[in-house]
Order: structure tokens, then C-alpha cells, then sequence
């Protein structure tokens, strides 16, 4: 059976995300068994809130190329993009046209606008939806539910130069066209996916492909869950992630790079009024004045997201805030900013910014955060993310 849990239905939605609430996507097989292939999927309504940025360079669709995902179309009078890259000049998009039918179009400076599309007006509904970029053969194809499905299939010869531009899904990477709808199991291959492959792909999350099946596969998207981190959100931060399932669920982490987690040391760090290590602890015994401790880590990459594990006790349940690779001052980059006002081990996802030190900030407000600090773990996430914007 394909389609929302009898729970949820789309008027009943209110804010865009990752929804799993009795949605469930699920392929009955001749054997009599119920398989779930996604126990949630990413709504989008149409706005510039939630478009997901890959990490994907445009490059990516220089040649052969497959997209497919699961999509359930919510009809507009628009075009709405599930996949795309766009420089300003040369661009590539996989989209819902605003006549409901599948659509690729690519865009060169040379060689002005080509477009593939399929025949079929899509239903409200589920479907599997499978773009194909032949670079070898000049052509181009869609199919629809593992069946070739290309009515005006596309000669696109000349080469798209999308070198410096991300590739976003639910959207165009310059925020337009937005998709409207649910969208889960997304895959990219640079390669040409035979029908066979998709047919069988179509049924599977991540952890379902084969080695085979994983041949070629540059990134994959289950977005069936969401990184939200409880009491760690700043009001002008977004800190809801999804993470590239290709690169382990998002949990493959690289080395800690935090140097003196363990607070066993002051050594290396900046302590003003009020902080001091003791005892294994990072601590703060004065409740007056907006300072900081910080230190050097042995290394950070601007613009890739961490995981920052640290034990926290507060003596007041006043805002401690965390910064990663960026000092606080008047204008903040987005994300590299979390808080929490609560006790225990909480984690952070942060994207770095420009410096390489790891702050922590004695909060806002009249009365300031007082508390211990031990074990801080900072880790790379490895891979590709996307923020819930």
C-alpha cells in the first residue's frame, strides 16, 4: 500500500519538516509480507522555509547522471523543483511541472533551454519518480513507478558548467520554483540506472541497497529523520538537520578535535572573569557579566557541521551558550550558535565557522549561567548535511 497513514492527511499540517506521525510509505510483495521503505518524509509547502541545500556541487550533473525519490505531489499552479543547481547562467533542474507532469530542464549559456518530459499527469499521491541524464547518447528519460514514461525526450548536448553551485532539494538553489509535497528515498548516481536497477532500488531505503546498487551512488537522502536538538536552539538559529544517508546515517564522525576536553588543564585557554578549571571542571561561580572561556581546537573546516558532546551542570538553569569556530559579536553566522539551561550530557550540531577556537558564552540576561563544563567531544559529521531552513 502507498500513501499517508489514515491519521494524517495534508490539511492537517502545519509547520514544514520531517514527518513520521502515521506516515508510512510501504510495498506489500507476493509473499504476503509488508515491508516499510520510508517511515517518514520531508514536507515541503511551497514557501522558501524549508528548501534542503545538499553540499552537492553542480558538477555532479556535468555527465551521466540518475535522480529518483518517492514524491507526493501536491498540486499547484506552478513548477516545483525536487532537485536543483542554478548559477545564474547555466542551470539543471528535476521538477513537477505546474501541468503535474515529470520535467527536466537544462539550461546552458551557449545553448539556451532543453526539456525532457513525461506523459503522464501525476496524481495526488505517491509515486516513484526516476530522472536520467545520458551523457554518453545525448538523451534524456523519466520514469514513473520503474517504467519508462518519457514523452518528448530531450537531445541536451552542450556542456553545463555548474562547477561552484550547490544543488538543493525542494527548490532551486537560488530559492525558487518550491516544491509542494512529501519527498523521501532521494538518490543521486553519476551513472545511467538500467530499468531493472530502479525497479528494484524503488522498494529499498538505504540500508536495503545492495553493494551494486551503491555503485555510482553520490548521495542519498531517506529523510525520515531530523536532527532537532532539545534546549540547544538559539531563536535565531536552525539547528534541525537531515543528514546524507550515504555517509552512514549522518553518524559517521571524524576525530575529536577538541584539545583538553577532559578540562584536566587550563592550559591553552582564555579564561575571563568568572571562569576557571578545577578539579576536572570548566567552571563559572559568578552569576554577573556577558564573558567567555575558550580555547583552540586542533583544528575546524568552516562551513561543515559538528557534533559537540559536552557534560553540563548549572547551579542557576540560566542560557549557557555554545559557539564553534566564530567569536560573539553583533551579526552571527547562522548555526554555529547553540544553548542549553538544562543539566546533563547534551549534544550540539554546529556548522564551523571561520576561526578555530570552541566558546562558551555565560548566556543573556540580567543574571548570567554559573555551572561546570568536563568532557567535550568535537566531531566532524563526514559527509554531506542539509539544514530545515
Amino acid at each position: 500500500m502507498l500513501g499517508l497513514g489514515n491519521k494524517l492527511g495534508k490539511t492537517s499540517l502545519v509547520t514544514p519538516g520531517i514527518i513520521t506521525d502515521n506516515l508510512v510509505l510501504k510495498h506489500k510483495y507476493d509473499s504476503g509480507a509488508v515491508v516499510p521503505v520510508s517511515d517518514g518524509a520531508a514536507f515541503f509547502d511551497a514557501s522558501q522555509s524549508n528548501e534542503i541545500p545538499t553540499g552537492l556541487p553542480g558538477s555532479t550533473f556535468d555527465g551521466d547522471f540518475t535522480v529518483s525519490c518517492w514524491a507526493f505531489v501536491i498540486p499547484t499552479a506552478a513548477d516545483k523543483v525536487i532537485l536543483g543547481s542554478h548559477d545564474g547562467t547555466d542551470l539543471m533542474f528535476c521538477y513537477v511541472s505546474a501541468a503535474e507532469k515529470m520535467y527536466m530542464k537544462f539550461t546552458t549559456s551557449g545553448g539556451g533551454d532543453d526539456y525532457t518530459h513525461g506523459a503522464t499527469i501525476l496524481t495526488e499521491g505517491w509515486n516513484y519518480l526516476t530522472f536520467i541524464q545520458d551523457d554518453t547518447n545525448n538523451r534524456q528519460y523519466t520514469y514513473l513507478n520503474g517504467v519508462d514514461d518519457t514523452d518528448s525526450g530531450g537531445t541536451h548536448d552542450a556542456a553545463i558548467t555548474l562547477t561552484s553551485t550547490e544543488t538543493t532539494i525542494g527548490a532551486s538553489n537560488d530559492v525558487t520554483l518550491e516544491f509542494n509535497g512529501y519527498l523521501c528515498n532521494l538518490g543521486v548516481w553519476t551513472s545511467v540506472l538500467t530499468p531493472a536497477q530502479i525497479k528494484s532500488i524503488m522498494w529499498k531505503n538505504y540500508a536495503g541497497l545492495s553493494s551494486s546498487e551503491k555503485t555510482n551512488l553520490v548521495s542519498w537522502w531517506n529523510l525520515d529523520t531530523s536532527y532537532d536538538i532539545d534546549d540547544t536552539t538559539e531563536s535565531t538559529e536552525t539547528t534541525q538537520y537531515v543528514f546524507d544517508n550515504h555517509h552512514g546515517d549522518g553518524d559517521t564522525l571524524g576525530s575529536d578535535v577538541m584539545v583538553g576536553g577532559d578540562m584536566s588543564s587550563d592550559s591553552g585557554w582564555t579564561l575571563e572573569t568568572g571562569w576557571s578549571i578545577s578539579d576536572g571542571k570548566l567552571r563559572r561561580d559568578t552569576e554577573d557579566t556577558f564573558n567567555t572561556a575558550y580555547v583552540a581546537t586542533s583544528g575546524l573546516t568552516q562551513g561543515a557541521l559538528y557534533k559537540i558532546t559536552v557534560d553540563i551542570s548549572t547551579t542557576n538553569g540560566n542560557p549557557l551558550i555554545l559557539m564553534l569556530g566564530e567569536a560573539h559579536s553583533g551579526s552571527i553566522t547562522a548555526n554555529v550558535r547553540g544553548r542549553t539551561q538544562v543539566d546533563g550530557t547534551i549534544i550540539f550540531y554546529l556548522v564551523a565557522g571561520a576561526n578555530e577556537n570552541i566558546y562558551f558564552y555565560s548566556g543573556s540576561g540580567g543574571t548570567r549561567w554559573s555551572g561546570t563544563i568536563d568532557n567535550v567531544v568535537i566531531q566532524e559529521v563526514n559527509g554531506n548535511h542539509g539544514v530545515l531552513s
